[in-house]
């Protein structure tokens, strides 16, 4: 059986906050602070502040989708409108 894990309340993914990157990027890039410093000052790792100043592996992950997000809002409103119209759908052809 496969083990879950809960996330608590306020807990950071990644082991570092979101607002402690930006603040140490932005120390680096403006106020001529060295990454070393920047990383020990707001708690979050050498490399990954390098690769968030380089532009490195900071990208989408995954394949584009095929649809749209307007296409994806438009199919799922049509669908909740044809189910309050009673027609349900269903895995048969």
């Amino acid at each position: 059986m496969p083990r879950t894990y809960v996330r608590k309340d306020g807990a950071m993914k990644y082991g570092y906050s979101n607002e402690a990157m930006q603040s140490a990027i932005k120390d680096v890039k403006e106020n001529g602070m060295s990454i070393k410093k920047a990383a020990f000052l707001y708690s979050v790792n050498r490399t990954t502040l390098m690769n968030h100043l380089k532009g490195y592996r900071c990208g989408s992950v995954g394949r584009p989708t095929v649809l749209t997000h307007a296409e994806e809002s438009m199919i799922v409103h049509a669908l909740k409108k044809l189910g309050e119209w009673g027609f349900g759908i269903d895995r048969r052809p």
